[in-house]
């Protein structure tokens, strides 16, 4: 049976993670996001053997890891720089791979708090480099200030490998990379570290009207080289629920985004501005008698300049998902953003769409798949440089008891840059792996206490 009282830790992880995505310049702002809801899977409980969760908790700390081996084999193409020599011989290329993590998170009547950090290392058993490690620690907390008024603040870090999933965030459609540390074959780059936080208040003036404010800042750099770029973004707006399915938003926003990078001969600067102008609306409406299926539709516009031109970009998402028998979700979704991403030289405008589906076989094993295909324009105008990027995985996990599972993950990535001079490092033009990987995964609570109403 599930409990209601679950529901504020879902809508906790649901607006910080809606606070760090949207403020980045070119996605909607938060400030007309409207009535938000989980999707129809966050509603159902974890019917899965491991990692099953908790049920009905109030306080929760919680440990995992995993331990394995994966196998790639690649085909690159020519390198950023013809003077300077990047990339692997085309073949297989196996390497061990380790992760640790640990979370916490906490709910009362007004505050809400969770943490989560990190840390994992690959090594490439047929090369002389060092073990690739990354970590990452983020935290978010929601304080209801009265019964109208709520403030939310999100800060995250994260350093990882330099690779393409690190440079253009978003390349292979959200679905992500398998490898929980990737990495560009032959990249002279250690890593990139990105810092963000963001702060938001919003508050309901009357039944239906909201108003919100956020600020959001993000700071990346590149080991090894001079270059560093961050960018700042406030918002502003107002939403007006018209009926239970939809809402109507405004907002405007302002971003600033700056950076450079120095050579043995030269000192060069980036610098752009945007301006958010955001009128738009939000639907998102369950069909058939049965619920299983809804469609989710937002839209929204942004103006992204260089102090010497300016373009505009329609942006927005549309996602139709469908629950498939008790533990089954299938979802498609379209998304158009135009962002400052802090990891390139310019902004960039993209197109993607994905494809996903998951589900249990019994209590033991789940199966999941996805697929993704991405194509944008890095840079404004006639100096833009066109790219194009797709995924897909498949993978199953089973679980042997509640605290142990076996993983294993078939990936396929693909892009390929027609200009890569907006990258700050050298780097492939072109593309193509295909990765095997297994896993034995671990996830444990430490310590955790039930809601006053759970039942035992």
């Amino acid at each position: 049976m599930r409990h209601r009282r679950t529901e504020p830790v879902v809508r906790v992880a649901v607006l910080a993670f809606a606070a760090w995505a949207v403020c980045v310049v070119g996605a909607r702002p938060v400030a007309a996001q409207g009535p938000q809801r989980p999707d129809p899977r966050s509603e159902r409980p974890n019917r899965a053997l491991f990692g099953g969760g908790l049920g009905d908790v109030e306080q929760v700390l919680t440990i995992s890891g995993s331990a394995g081996a994966s196998a790639d084999w690649f085909s690159t193409g020519a390198a950023i720089d013809p003077e300077t020599p990047v990339g692997l011989p085309d073949g297989r290329l196996p390497s061990a791979e380790w992760t640790g993590g640990v979370g916490y998170s906490t709910t009362g009547r007004r505050l809400a708090f969770q943490a989560s950090g990190g840390l994992g290392g690959r090594k490439i058993l047929r090369q002389s480099r060092p073990v690739l490690v990354g970590n990452n620690a983020t935290a978010a907390v929601q304080y209801q200030l009265g019964r109208t008024t709520t403030l939310s603040a999100r800060g995250a870090h994260l350093d990882e490998p330099v690779s393409i999933s690190s440079l253009l965030p978003g390349a292979f459609g959200g679905i992500g990379t398998v490898l929980p540390i990737d990495y560009a074959p032959g990249s002279e780059v250690s890593s990139t570290l990105t810092q963000d936080a963001s702060v938001q208040i919003a508050q309901q003036v009357a039944r239906g009207t909201s108003v919100m404010g956020t600020f959001f800042y993000r700071r990346a750099r590149l080991a090894g080289t001079t270059f560093e770029r961050s960018s700042r973004t406030i918002t502003v707006g107002v939403s007006q629920r018209v009926s239970r399915y939809l809402a109507l938003r405004a907002a405007y926003g302002r971003g600033l985004s700056s950076g450079g990078e120095e050579t043995a001969d030269e000192t060069y600067t980036y610098d752009f501005s945007s301006h958010i102008i955001d009128v738009g609306i939000d639907f998102l409406r369950p069909w058939s008698l049965t619920r299983r299926t809804q469609l989710d539709v937002r839209t929204g516009t942004t103006a992204l300049s260089d102090g010497g031109r300016t373009q505009y970009a329609l942006t927005g998402s549309a996602t139709l998902s469908h629950e498939v028998g008790r533990t089954g979700l299938l979802a498609a979704t379209y998304a158009r953003q135009a962002d400052f991403l802090e990891t390139l030289r310019a902004p960039a405008i993209s197109d993607t769409a994905t494809l996903q589906w998951s589900s249990l076989l019994g209590r033991r094993v789940e199966l999941r798949a996805s697929t993704a295909l991405s194509f944008g324009t890095i840079g404004l105008g006639s100096n833009g440089s066109d790219y194009r990027a797709s995924a897909s995985r498949a993978g199953m996990t089973v679980g042997l008891n509640r605290y142990l599972g076996l993983t294993v993950d078939y990936a396929y990535d693909r892009y390929r840059l027609d200009d890569v001079r907006a990258i700050p490092v050298a780097f492939n033009g072109h593309f193509n792996r295909s990765g095997i990987r297994a896993v034995v995964d671990v996830w444990a609570p430490v310590f955790y206490r039930r809601g006053r109403n759970a039942t035992r």
